[in-house]
């Protein structure tokens, strides 16, 4: 199965893209870094990176409570509809060349939902808006001295 799609992602790779990019676009623009010229940019990156959780031949690990769209609790962080969009694109594609059996399909959308949630929290912990998000931002905990001995400058 991972052998299969590991050779969809490289032979399709085109198609997939172009697909993702046209999904994108349909979608509305929620910030100035959600503009699909943007984020069309990153795509290799992020079909690159779900090549390397496949290679790895281990399962994807167990996620954090509900899904990756639902762990922004304003809904401007820009990579929402890009991941959303890109695993539509994703299982589209795939499905075309060759419909996938059900635990092939929970796998690799379980593989693309770790990378999302990711990245999603990533944004998330540097984002300055005041909605309640499930872990620190970045900004506070760059402001507070980790324990002594934690590779900080904490006070001996």
């Amino acid at each position: 199965m991972r052998q299969r799609i590991l050779c969809l992602l490289t032979d399709r790779r085109s198609d997939l893209k172009q697909e993702w990019e046209s999904r994108l676009r349909a979608e509305p623009v929620r910030s100035a870094l959600g503009h699909p010229d943007i984020l069309t940019y990153m795509m290799d990156d992020t079909l690159d990176q779900l090549s390397d959780l496949l290679l790895r031949r281990q399962a994807a690990r167990v996620r954090a409570p509900g899904d990756f769209e639902s762990r922004c609790r304003c809904h401007f962080n820009p990579l929402l509809a890009y991941f959303a969009t890109g695993l539509d694109a994703l299982m589209s594609v795939l499905d075309a060349e060759a419909p996938l059996d059900e635990p092939a399909r929970v796998a690799t959308s379980a593989w693309w939902a770790l990378l999302a949630q990711r990245e999603v929290d990533a944004v998330c912990g540097a984002c300055v808006r005041p909605c309640t998000a499930p872990y620190p931002p970045i900004k506070k905990m760059l402001t507070t001295n980790p324990p002594f001995g934690a590779g900080g400058r904490g006070k001996s």
